[in-house]
């Protein structure tokens, strides 16, 4: 099978590429998740991130916004202690506090998946000039809402983890399969 260039160098990263990686969903569990992920990538290579998904997912409740949204200082204080997770305070507490502010958007729109997908009517070519400027828009907004660790890279990476960007190569049959799917 052909597929993108990053996941034929990571094998152990090609259930990822298959399965999730640039498809368009609007499952707002799915949608958290690569939120979560996004936030406590930043700074950080995106390979290290990806090997630790499933370790992540554990530790944090296979990323339940409303469980997510209880958790309390205990809680972070055993993150802090979980060696499966990137143990940053800041980006820690980030992951609650942006749980708690996307269940607001939930009710505010009915999904966060409404409130994302609002910003593209489908999902946008990676040379789209318009791209950039979604990311910067939807982080200033999610910011203006209280979100935290949401600059325009966590935005973009947001994007591409919900298929909101056609990223895969061209002639990777997973990208092929997602773009006769639209």
């Amino acid at each position: 099978m052909i597929r993108c260039q990053w996941a034929v160098k990571y094998p152990e990263l090609i259930p990822y590429h298959d399965t999730v990686w640039g498809r368009p969903t609007h499952d707002d569990r799915v949608i958290f998740a690569a939120l979560g992920q996004c936030i406590l990538h930043a700074g950080l290579l995106w390979t290290t991130l990806l090997k630790k998904r499933e370790q992540f997912a554990a530790a944090f409740d296979d990323w339940d916004v409303d469980t997510i949204a209880r958790y309390d200082d205990s809680d972070i204080a055993r993150l802090l202690e979980d060696p499966r997770v990137i143990r940053n305070i800041q980006k820690l507490s980030s992951v609650v506090h942006d749980a708690r502010k996307f269940r607001e958007v939930q009710k505010e729109f009915g999904s966060f998946a409404s409130y994302v997908w609002k910003y593209v009517d489908e999902p946008l070519q990676p040379d789209d000039a318009r791209m950039q400027r979604v990311a910067e828009k939807m982080s200033q907004d999610l910011r203006a809402r209280g979100f935290k660790f949401t600059g325009p890279a966590t935005c973009y990476g947001l994007m591409e983890d919900v298929g909101m960007v056609a990223v895969h190569d061209t002639a990777c049959e997973v990208g092929k399969e997602i773009r006769a799917s639209l």
